[in-house]
């Protein structure tokens, strides 16, 4: 799941979900864009995001 899915599951906007992830606006819009991707701490911040919102999420462990 990427992180607009993730953000959508949550029925939430790119400035809400930035906010609950301590996040700024650009860097949400950024990844959804596929310009950057999240670095170590922010995808921390995803992970617990969608653990406390029973949202699934895809690792490479579960891909393998």
């Amino acid at each position: 799941m990427n992180t607009k899915q993730i953000r959508l599951s949550a029925y939430l906007t790119q400035r809400k979900f930035a906010e609950r992830l301590g996040v700024s606006v650009s860097s949400v819009r950024a990844w959804e864009q596929n310009l950057c991707k999240p670095n170590i701490t922010q995808q921390g911040k995803i992970v617990a995001f969608c653990r406390e919102n029973n949202i699934p999420i895809e690792t490479k462990a579960n891909n393998e």
